[in-house]
């Protein structure tokens, strides 16, 4: 594994740029900046500084209760033999801000290793945002319920994942383009032609599972209802 580099104040200044080309507002950003607060809905209290310090929720004794977590990294990114980002990176290489958040959770959690074998969607939604999330098991609700949760929460902007159940019933992926113990981000819910549908993207950013594919080998495809309750496990909805 390499590490790259990359100096605060050029960081800061990249990440806005990056913004800037998202549509998002503009963030000045030079080498005197005390704080550069990135304008994302879910991650209001995330603000890069020439330390690159984040903020995270760590959960409480209570189910609403969250105690702030501050973590400060250095500019080293791991980088491939090949140059590119090992881990957490955008489609735009313009944008290192999730690089730099992904090393400071995995900084948090002990390392890349800890984070990188699976784990709670749940648990990251509340580090993130500081507020609860839901679980919903496919196998106690119904298919008009779940699909209910998934509308409501994707149309109000909340984060959504829905996994797929473990390694032992992997045989069930078999030729569905779909994998065995893995988390998908739940975009959108639709009907079409009366069949209820449910939009999924793999955060690996390639291959698409599914029947019903936008032919970009992006990662996002859709499922009917039935089968998304067949498949998928579980649904964690955050706050």
């Amino acid at each position: 594994m390499r590490l790259t580099r990359t100096s605060s104040a050029a960081t800061a200044t990249v990440i806005a740029a990056g913004l800037a080309s998202l549509g998002l507002p503009a963030v000045q950003a030079d080498a005197a900046s005390t704080a550069v607060p990135l304008p994302i809905a879910h991650y209001s209290h995330m603000v890069v500084d020439p330390a690159h310090q984040h903020l995270f929720f760590s959960e409480g004794s209570g189910y609403s209760s969250t105690k702030p977590v501050s973590i400060t990294v250095d500019g080293d990114l791991p980088t491939s033999s090949m140059g590119s980002a090992r881990y957490g990176k955008s489609r735009d290489k313009s944008e290192l801000w999730v690089g730099v958040l992904e090393k400071a959770y995995a900084q948090w959690k002990g390392g890349y290793e800890a984070i990188g074998n699976g784990g709670n969607s749940g648990a990251v939604f509340t580090a993130l945002t500081g507020k609860p999330s839901n679980y919903y098991p496919t196998s106690t609700n119904s298919a008009d319920a779940v699909f209910t949760t998934l509308s409501r929460a994707t149309s109000s902007g909340k984060p959504v994942t829905a996994g797929t159940f473990g390694e032992d019933q992997a045989a069930m992926y078999t030729g569905t383009g779909l994998y065995a113990w893995h988390a998908y981000t739940v975009l959108s819910t639709s009907t079409e032609n009366g069949t209820k549908m449910v939009e999924l993207r793999n955060p690996w950013g390639s291959h698409d599972g599914g029947t019903v594919k936008d032919g970009k080998d992006d990662g996002i495809f859709k499922l009917p209802l039935a089968d998304f309750m067949k498949l998928y496990q579980s649904v964690n909805v955050g706050g």
